[in-house]
């Protein structure tokens, strides 16, 4: 998926996050509440990829692609 116009981060939660799965960061406030996964991915997006804030696409870009997915 392209988020922010112009940074690639995947369509699905990556096996390999290290947040994934874990309550604490799934519950509100949580790291998985900032993903752009979760806010832009899905039938309902709660936000269009185009609209994601573009420093956090940029930080979120480089994070999935430091972990290889």
């Amino acid at each position: 998926m392209i988020i922010a116009g112009r940074h690639e981060v995947p369509d699905t939660c990556p096996q390999a996050c290290p947040y994934r799965g874990k309550s604490e960061h799934i519950a509100q406030g949580g790291m998985c509440f900032r993903c752009p996964i979760m806010n832009c991915g899905g039938d309902e997006p709660l936000l269009r990829p185009e609209d994601y804030r573009g420093d956090w696409a940029e930080g979120w870009a480089r994070f999935f692609e430091e972990m290889e997915v």
